[in-house]
């Protein structure tokens, strides 16, 4: 068996607020192919970034699923993205 997946990343805002933090709204997707099987997931992502030891870190990461209803039988692929890239929960 032989899974491809693409992750893709797109529309990016950012606001600035006072306290030096950034807030980012990001759209994505996954395209997954698994042998007869073809997934397409869409979401955003609203994420806090702070800025520890002169490097931005996701603070806080919201993804919400653009589906109501997610029968997809395994969303590893599709949360593989969003690991914290360092900073707290």
């Amino acid at each position: 068996m032989t899974c491809r997946s693409r992750h893709l990343v797109g529309n990016l805002g950012v606001v600035p607020l006072e306290n030096g933090e950034v807030e980012a709204k990001t759209a994505s997707g996954v395209c997954s192919h698994l042998e007869t099987d073809h997934r397409l997931l869409s979401d955003y992502h609203e994420d806090l970034l702070r800025k520890l030891d002169g490097a931005w870190k996701v603070a806080r990461r919201t993804i919400v699923v653009d589906a109501n209803v997610l029968l997809d039988k395994n969303l590893s692929v599709f949360l593989r993205g969003s690991k914290q890239s360092g900073g707290t929960r």
